[in-house]
């Protein structure tokens, strides 16, 4: 699970929303928007909508996996933004975290 000080805040979803100057990367399995910060290290934020799956059981593990994932791209100075597509119900935690990293770097450049 990813430590409090590393998710995106509740109320800042909404300035998300409004926001359109987002960095954007797209994948076949989700969608990465970047926001600037104005912490010393990366906060992430998931949305799991139900068209990816109807159980709730299945979007929070997906939900997990990918916590899991970012976990480990703490460092920089953004807010990342996940949104979920379809595709990725069915993708094992090893392509997961290899298109995650790669949409993450086309982003930010690391």
């Amino acid at each position: 699970m990813l430590a409090k000080r590393f998710r995106v805040p509740a109320k800042e979803f909404l300035r998300f929303r409004k926001h359109t100057t987002a960095k954007k990367s797209t994948t076949p399995y989700f969608v990465l928007k970047i926001f600037p910060n104005h912490v010393d290290h990366n906060r992430f934020g998931f949305i799991v909508s139900s068209k990816v799956d109807q159980r709730a059981s299945r979007r929070n593990a997906i939900r997990r996996r990918l916590a899991a994932v970012a976990q480990k791209n703490t460092s920089g100075s953004s807010d990342v933004v996940v949104h979920v597509l379809p595709g990725a119900r069915t993708l094992p935690l090893r392509e997961m975290r290899k298109e995650f990293d790669s949409a993450l770097e086309k982003v930010v450049g690391r």
